[in-house]
C-alpha cells in the first residue's frame, strides 16, 4: 500500500499522491467488531442505502437580498506547506488565536492574534511526518488548550500540552491509522475523557485513540469506514442522542455513516453517493426540517454536492452545484446574518473561496468567488476583530502563510 507523499508546488499532482485513483489535496463510534490491536477489523463493506442515489442539478436559488461581501485578502507568514487551519483562544486574552499544520516542514505554528484581525510572528512547534490536520482542545482537564496534529507521513498523532500563555510543551507521539488525515476530539464511550479520532486515507477506516483524561491516550481501536476516508464528523445524526460519524471518501466519491449505540458500538458501514472525489464535509440542516443534512466539496469535479438527511442518519440523492477549482475543504455559516445557512469552499487550484449563498429552504445562489492565498486547502469562519461577523481565514499551503479575509456583509 503506498503513502501519500506531497507533491510540493506542484498544481498538476494537487496535494499528494498515493493510493487513490487520481491525485487529491490532503485535507467522529465503536463497533463490537472492532479490534484493539494493529489489525482493523475486517470491512464488511457499505450497506445499500433505501434512499434514492441519482444525482440532479437544481435550479439556482435567488441571489441574497443582502449581498456577502469580504475585504481583499491579508496575508500572514505560517509554516511550510500550511495543511490545516484552527481558531482557538490560547493565552486567554479573548482575542482570536490561529495554528495550522505544516505539511513539509514536519512541525506546527501558533499565531497568537491581537484581537482585531491582525496576527502576530509565527511559533514553532515539533510534529510528526507531513502533519495534516490539527484540533486544539484541552486533553488533561486544567483549563488551558492542548493541540494534537494527525501526521498523515508517519501514521500517528503528536500531542502537545498547553500552559495557557500560548506555548506548549514537549511533544508526545502516539501511533494512529495508515494515513491519517484529520483528526477530532470527543468522548465516544461515555466515561467524561476525550478521545482522538481519525479517519485514515489509506486505511480506509476510522481510528480511535481512548484518552485518560491527563494528555494520554491508549492503544488505538480502528473502525472500517469508506475508500480514501479523508475528512470526518462526529454528531448525533440519528437523532437519538448518541454520538455517530461520518467520513468524506475520496478514493469512492461518497460519504461514509456508521450509527453508534452510546456504548461503544458501532451499525456497519453504510455509504451514500456525492460526487467524484469527495475531500470535505460539513454537517449542518441546510432546509430548515430539523434534520442533519450533508454537503461535500468534490476536489476532481470541481463541485459541491448537498445530501439531505431524513433524520434516521440516512441520506438521500445528491444535488450538484457548481465550485471553484479544486475545492478542497468546505464549511456551512450565515454569512450575512439573514437567517440561511450558506456553504463555502476552499478551492486549492483556482487560489480562491467559493461562497453559495443559502435560501434556509435547501436551495443554493450562483457561485461567488473570493480571491484567497496560493494553494489553500482549508479554511475556517470565526469573527475576528469583533464586529460580530463571521470571517474567513484560510491556510494558504503554496504561500506558506494564512490568510484573513473580513466580512463586510
Amino acid at each position: 500500500m503506498l503513502r501519500a507523499t506531497r507533491a510540493a508546488g506542484d498544481r498538476a499532482s494537487g496535494w499528494f499522491s498515493g493510493r487513490l485513483t487520481g491525485s487529491v489535496l490532503v485535507g467522529a463510534v465503536l463497533c463490537s467488531a472492532c479490534t484493539h490491536n494493529h489489525d482493523p477489523a475486517p470491512n464488511p463493506g457499505p450497506t445499500t442505502p433505501t434512499t434514492p442515489t441519482t444525482r440532479h442539478t437544481p435550479t439556482p436559488a435567488p441571489a441574497p437580498d443582502r449581498a456577502i461581501r469580504f475585504d481583499a485578502v491579508l496575508a500572514y507568514p505560517a509554516g511550510d506547506a500550511s495543511a490545516d487551519i484552527l481558531v482557538a483562544d490560547f493565552n486567554k486574552d479573548g482575542a482570536v488565536d490561529t495554528a495550522t499544520p505544516n505539511y513539509n516542514s514536519n512541525n506546527l505554528v501558533v499565531l497568537l492574534g491581537d484581537g482585531s484581525g491582525g496576527f502576530g510572528a509565527p511559533t514553532t512547534y515539533p510534529a510528526g511526518s507531513n502533519p495534516n490536520g490539527i484540533v486544539a482542545v484541552d486533553l488533561t482537564g486544567d483549563g488551558n488548550l492542548d493541540l494534537a496534529t494527525a501526521n498523515l507521513g508517519s501514521d500517528n498523532v503528536t500531542v502537545l500540552i498547553g500552559d495557557g500563555t500560548g506555548a506548549f510543551g514537549q511533544a508526545a507521539t502516539y501511533g494512529a491509522g495508515d494515513g491519517c488525515a484529520r483528526i477530532v476530539a470527543v468522548d465516544l464511550t461515555g466515561d467524561g475523557l476525550l478521545d482522538l479520532v481519525t479517519p485514515d486515507l489509506n486505511g480506509d477506516t476510522v481510528t480511535v485513540l481512548p484518552g485518560d483524561g491527563k494528555g494520554g491516550f491508549g492503544q488505538r481501536i480502528q473502525f472500517p469506514s469508506g475508500d480514501g476516508a479523508l475528512r470526518i464528523a462526529v454528531v448525533d445524526l440519528s437523532g437519538d442522542g448518541k454520538l455517530d460519524v461520518l467520513t468524506a471518501n475520496y478514493n469512492s466519491d461518497d460519504v461514509t455513516v456508521l450509527i453508534g449505540n452510546g456504548q461503544g458500538g458501532f451499525s456497519p458501514p453504510a455509504s451514500y453517493p456525492a460526487d467524484d472525489t469527495a475531500a470535505g464535509a460539513a454537517v449542518v440542516d441546510l432546509n430548515g426540517d430539523g434534520k442533519l443534512d450533508v454537503a461535500t466539496s468534490n476536489y476532481d469535479a470541481d463541485t459541491v454536492a448537498v445530501l439531505f438527511g431524513d433524520g434516521t442518519g440516512k441520506f438521500g440523492a445528491p444535488a450538484i452545484y457548481r465550485a471553484g477549482d479544486a475545492p478542497s475543504d468546505i464549511i456551512a455559516v450565515d454569512f450575512n446574518g439573514d437567517g440561511a445557512t450558506d456553504l463555502a469552499t476552499i478551492n486549492f487550484d483556482s487560489d480562491d473561496v467559493t461562497i453559495l449563498a443559502g435560501d434556509g429552504k435547501g436551495g443554493f445562489a450562483e457561485p461567488v468567488s473570493l480571491p484567497a492565498g496560493d494553494g489553500p486547502p482549508a479554511l475556517v469562519a470565526i469573527d475576528v476583530n469583533g464586529d460580530g461577523k463571521p470571517d474567513l481565514l484560510t491556510a494558504n499551503s503554496l504561500a506558506d502563510s494564512v490568510g484573513v479575509l473580513m466580512n463586510q456583509s
